[in-house]
């Protein structure tokens, strides 16, 4: 996530979202940064079912609710990184990476090996 996520508002999305869902077992309810670096903080949530199947379904239903909720209430606390990494790399009015910027260098020549690897992958 962006440094912006309310973390806060977010744990308490996470408790409604499991409240009333027969999936969980009501002993886990745990939203926890567990990394920050660079231009992101990592966020973690922890729920509990009462066995793998449901654990599995419950995680990707919190997953999906979570993410939905940052889509409309936060959207700034999306990561941004790509989006700007992609407007900056790519000229004004060539959203496709023609003309003289190579979007590929962009990834593979940052090394002499890169260098090599665009050749190879680019045909030159």
């Amino acid at each position: 996530m962006d440094w912006t996520v309310p973390v806060e508002d977010m744990r308490q999305e996470l408790r409604r979202a499991l409240e009333g869902v027969d999936l969980w077992d009501g002993r886990v309810c745990v939203l926890q940064v567990t990394d920050a670096v660079n231009s992101f903080v990592r966020v973690r949530a922890l729920v509990s079912a009462p066995d793998a199947p449901r654990l599995w379904d419950l995680r990707c239903l919190v997953r999906e609710h979570l993410v939905d909720w940052l889509r409309r209430r936060e959207p700034g606390a999306l990561p941004q990184v790509r989006v700007n990494a992609l407007a900056a790399a790519v000229p004004s009015g060539d959203v496709r990476g023609r003309g003289d910027h190579d979007p590929d260098a962009r990834v593979f020549g940052e090394s002499v090996d890169g260098e090599e690897r665009v050749k190879a992958f680019g045909g030159n």
